[in-house]
């Protein structure tokens, strides 16, 4: 009875190497398990489980998703860097933007063709507008469709603009937003031309639908639990 016990006590001393093991799991769904010696900024140096008084393995950072110590700790890692559970946590909440973006703000903008003007002492000053955005994303929020209506504050001027944009995978606060977008907007121009007959420059007012296409960016930044939303449009 005493040598089963020793026998016992002794394959549990035995056994302790092979079960507290670090598993270094890799971006393509596989597992190592071994022993990490060394972690540096670019590479992991670590002893295989099967052969621990083996040679010493290195592996690239930018191939591994997380490792799980022996000891309960687990790194996870993003941008080749190590970072917590938290972190990951806190990063993935910042990435989904949610299927139904509202937004509201000014811009200015001026597509007036030659010797048209937006008010009568010939001044193409641009026009400031307001805007109230409502944007639906599809495809794991990586592709959206904004609606646009505006109205001008320092000249008459209103319309709508229609917006396609792409948000490509990012990993920190800031999410950017590339895309086209259609633009058409009602409002009062004057008009300079010469009138042969009388040897007159004459001005002439009326209200005119313009229409408009260029590219848009989008910039949303996390700050305080809610996003920030900053435009740019040409």
């Amino acid at each position: 009875m005493r040598i089963s016990v020793i026998y016992i006590i002794l394959f549990a001393f035995f056994s302790i190497p092979l079960y507290s093991q670090d598993v270094i799991f890799l971006k393509r769904h596989k597992r190592i398990e071994g022993k990490v010696i060394e972690v540096d900024n670019r590479n992991i140096r670590y002893k295989k489980q099967n052969n621990p008084e083996g040679p010493v393995y290195l592996l690239e950072i930018k191939y591994i998703d997380s490792i799980a110590y022996s000891g309960g700790h687990t790194d996870f890692f993003l941008n080749e860097k190590p970072v917590s559970l938290k972190k990951i946590s806190e990063i993935k909440k910042y990435n989904n933007l949610g299927e139904n973006l509202f937004s509201t703000g000014v811009f200015l903008f001026d597509n007036t063709p030659a010797n048209v003007y937006t008010n009568s002492s010939l001044e193409n000053a641009p026009i400031f507008a307001h805007y109230v955005a409502y944007e639906k994303l599809f495809l794991k929020d990586r592709f959206g469709v904004e609606f646009r209506p505006f109205i001008g504050y320092n000249k008459k001027a209103y319309g709508t603009v229609l917006a396609a944009k792409f948000y490509p995978k990012h990993i920190r606060k800031t999410r950017l937003g590339l895309g086209i977008h259609y633009q058409l907007s009602v409002m009062d121009l004057v008009e300079n031309y010469y009138d042969s007959q009388s040897g007159f420059s004459i001005l002439r007012k009326y209200e005119s639908t313009v229409s408009s296409v260029g590219f848009v960016s989008n910039l949303i930044v996390h700050f305080n639990k809610s996003y920030l939303s900053f435009r740019h449009f040409r």
